[in-house]
């Protein structure tokens, strides 16, 4: 393996931190403004450019529901290329989540999650940016282990959801393998939503 020197600057004490772009925040709020959204919000980032870091369709669906129940909008983000992903779940889910795909650019959407009382999603870059902000994060990992890919922050701000499954972490030896019924699906919804009621009701997003 190539395991980091212990010289190197661990992130925790030298944590990234995004700057404030104003210009990027006041068309954010302009665009949920205009989304009818005025109420405390929650970003899902379903997407991953790894299939084998996907949670199914269903379960994201099943997770807005939820997040709905809890008094929060849903936006969904990810790239145009994820479009048709981010329909699809919009679709199966019973609350009417916006979708925004590949409509902000970086500076835009580091704004988004700025504002949002939570973030939800993989092991992927925007969930990273997520940290940089300072949101509240709640990060599903299968594959790859939090322990070498993050997130690096305050544990308890930065929430991990781990897959249960004894697995080798095949993301850490090699390429991912997309293996189905893997250690995204035993990832269960009710474990997510636990994770995420006890970030709200700490207070997380405050």
């Amino acid at each position: 393996g190539y395991d980091l020197p212990e010289s190197l600057p661990n992130p925790d004490d030298h944590p990234v931190v995004w700057p404030v772009d104003r210009a990027a925040q006041s068309r954010v709020w302009a665009r949920l403004v205009a989304q009818g959204i005025h109420a405390p919000f929650a970003v899902v980032h379903p997407g991953s450019g790894a299939a084998a870091k996907c949670w199914p369709e269903q379960r994201w669906a099943a997770l807005i529901d939820a997040l709905s129940e809890l008094g929060l909008a849903v936006l969904l983000t990810g790239s145009r290329s994820e479009q048709q992903l981010l329909e699809v779940i919009a679709k199966t889910a019973r609350a009417a989540p916006v979708v925004l795909a590949g409509d902000l650019s970086l500076g835009e959407l580091a704004e988004l999650l700025r504002a949002a009382s939570l973030v939800v999603g993989t092991d992927t870059g925007p969930l990273h940016l997520a940290v940089a902000v300072g949101a509240p994060t709640v990060h599903l990992f299968g594959p790859t282990r939090p322990e070498r890919f993050g997130p690096w922050g305050p544990a308890t701000r930065h929430r991990v959801v781990r897959s249960p499954l004894e697995c080798p972490r095949c993301g850490d030896i090699g390429p991912i393998r997309p293996c189905g019924v893997g250690c995204m699906m035993a990832l269960s919804v009710e474990r997510v939503v636990a994770v995420v009621q006890d970030c709200l009701s700490k207070g997380l997003s405050g």
